[in-house]
């Protein structure tokens, strides 16, 4: 039997990708994903089975052996399992990410007296300073403007977790954004939805042409959200001592920033 050329080996190789691709744009139309999802989802398909599967193909139509086929493996350890997991979440539990509406208020309001309740040590604001605000209240913190917002991620129109964007109004300082507020309901952290909801966030920023860093404060032993920051390229720029005082206990606050022009 002939052993193929590589030229028609990667022919029908590339036709093995662009199958890949198609099923790729199938899942985009069917699930209306935003271009951070879907770019985060290509990224999955290409270094997670299109390329492996293509390298697979491609040893085992030139006969290279059996031990060349530890590649596709290697390759498919590139991306971290959190992130695979995200995909997945998306495409088979149908999640979006989108801004928050004054029709929101209601899952905007329980979302944040949950993350008050449950992390009292990560915010400037007690849990009971806000439970006893109004609804109306909680709608009017919900800016609907480009250049101030809130980002949720919903799983099944259950919103599951938020973070808010707001820009610096004066000249001299509108080039500067902060990113406020963030939280994921406990069973759906570790699994990259906090990584989601900044990648869009980010986006979003960099298609303000004024938006030339990004700004955030973070308690020092908030350990887990740090590491997503870090990830993302945040660097820590100044340590304010004795931020917060809660029950006797002092916490210092780490500022961040992340240049995205």
């Amino acid at each position: 039997m002939a052993i193929p050329s590589l030229r028609d080996v990667l022919a029908d190789g590339g036709l093995l990708v662009e199958g890949l691709c198609q099923r790729l744009w199938m899942v985009h139309t069917y699930f209306e994903l935003d271009n951070p999802q879907l770019e985060l989802i290509h990224k999955f398909y290409i270094y997670y089975i299109a390329v492996p599967d293509l390298v697979t193909y491609v040893f085992k139509a030139t006969n290279l052996g059996k031990q060349d086929l530890r590649v596709p493996q290697l390759l498919r350890k590139r991306y971290k399992r959190n992130e695979v997991i995200s995909c997945l979440l998306f495409i088979f539990h149908r999640m979006i990410i989108r801004k928050l509406t004054k029709h929101d208020a209601e899952d905007y309001k329980q979302i944040r007296l949950e993350a008050l309740y449950n992390n009292p040590d990560s915010f400037g604001t007690m849990y009971h300073e806000e439970a006893i605000k109004t609804i109306d209240q909680f709608r009017d913190r919900i800016t609907v403007d480009n250049n101030n917002f809130m980002l949720g991620c919903f799983e099944d129109k259950e919103l599951i977790g938020i973070v808010a964007f707001h820009q610096q109004s004066r000249t001299k300082v509108r080039h500067k954004a902060y990113i406020r507020s963030m939280y994921v309901q406990q069973e759906y952290q570790g699994k990259g939805i906090g990584k989601l909801l900044l990648n869009e966030l980010i986006e979003r920023a960099k298609a303000i042409n004024e938006i030339e860093i990004l700004l955030l404060n973070v308690v020092t032993s908030n350990l887990s959200a740090k590491q997503i920051y870090f990830s993302l390229g945040f660097q820590i720029y100044a340590i304010e001592k004795m931020a917060y005082k809660f029950n006797n206990q002092y916490f210092d606050m780490e500022s961040m920033c992340l240049g995205i022009k």
